[in-house]
């Protein structure tokens, strides 16, 4: 899983297993800056990025260029699945 462009130049990103309780032990990249866990957005018709909040069990969609959320209803927190 190639890192986001959002993340380039971005320094402490690694990939580590899932604390979030919906995606416990999946793959994902964590930066230690901000806190969140991050995985590409499983759908490949859409370009996003998830922000995953482990300790709320929450994800929102973020824009892979610019690492910003999407606008609308998908830039919000939601609950993981």
């Amino acid at each position: 899983m190639p890192r986001p462009p959002f993340a380039d130049g971005r320094r402490g990103w690694r990939k580590r297993s899932s604390k979030a309780r919906s995606k416990h032990g999946e793959i994902v990249y964590y930066d230690p800056n901000d806190d969140y866990e991050y995985e590409k957005e499983p759908n490949p018709n859409k370009r996003t990025w998830h922000r995953i909040d482990y300790r709320a069990d929450q994800y929102q969609e973020i824009d892979r260029d610019t690492g910003e959320p999407v606008t609308g209803g998908e830039g919000e927190w939601h609950h993981l699945r």
